[in-house]
């Protein structure tokens, strides 16, 4: 509750208070990499979310944490292996193709009008 109402630095205490309980809830650690994304941790949140990705490719919530915190620390080679992983499991996610096409612009990579087209496509809906 406290993530969806705009508190995200309060939603991480909370988080980090749950996984000190249970230091292997990856349900818990995966909301919480996302929060700190959210609260401009992209660094923590990369700590934190590769080894949920690593762990479970078809997971697409922890590679799409993973390839955001990445775009915001600008390193978009990463960030676009992290959001590749997601596609395979969530292609119609707006916030992977979105990310994709921001990656693939970043480094040149030929995909990005692909990508841009696909974003644009979920983005508008049915």
């Amino acid at each position: 509750m406290l993530r969806a109402r705009g508190h995200a630095a309060a939603a991480v205490l909370e988080y980090e208070r749950a996984l000190a309980v249970d230091p292997g809830d990856a349900r818990v650690a995966g909301k919480l990499a996302r929060t700190l994304v959210e609260a401009g941790e992209p660094a923590r949140a990369i700590a934190i979310a590769t080894p949920l990705a690593a762990a479970d490719e078809d997971d697409p919530v922890a590679a799409v944490t993973l390839g955001a915190a990445h775009l915001a620390l600008g390193a978009f080679a990463p960030a676009a292996a992290a959001l590749e992983q997601a596609l395979r499991v969530s292609p119609f996610d707006p916030t992977v193709r979105c990310g994709l096409a921001a990656a693939y612009d970043a480094t040149g990579d030929a995909r990005a009008g692909r990508e841009h087209a696909a974003c644009a496509a979920l983005r508008a809906g049915p």
